[in-house]
């Protein structure tokens, strides 16, 4: 397996669906059902959001999804006034890559 990944920030939300596969493939049997789904990853990092689009980025190695890491608009009460904020989720990796792999920008910036 290649140990370098790379990092997509998936501004336009054409990674969710490898995204939902990664997640529910490596945690799906979990004893909370979280139910990931295309639908609710497109609902909740979309503009269908009330609070406003999320940010997904994910880790990967040979097209293959290995990581996730999300924010999530929320709409939240600071002093009284209602604000836009955001809730970090979905950081998730592969337990087969863990401790094993980097990231290619940052291999290729030392090597550089």
């Amino acid at each position: 397996m290649n140990l370098l990944y790379d990092v997509h920030v998936d501004s336009n939300l054409e990674w969710t669906n490898k995204a939902v596969e990664f997640l529910e493939g490596e945690f799906g049997g979990l004893s909370i059902n979280v139910g990931w789904t295309d639908e609710f990853m497109l609902w909740k990092l979309s503009e269908l959001n009330p609070a406003g689009q999320g940010i997904l980025a994910v880790a990967v190695i040979e097209g293959k999804v290995v990581g996730t890491a999300s924010m999530t608009r929320k709409r939240m009460i600071l002093d009284g006034v209602e604000i836009t904020g955001g809730e970090i989720g979905d950081t998730y990796s592969a337990e087969k890559i863990r401790r094993l792999v980097k990231p290619k920008e940052l291999i290729s910036k030392v090597q550089g």
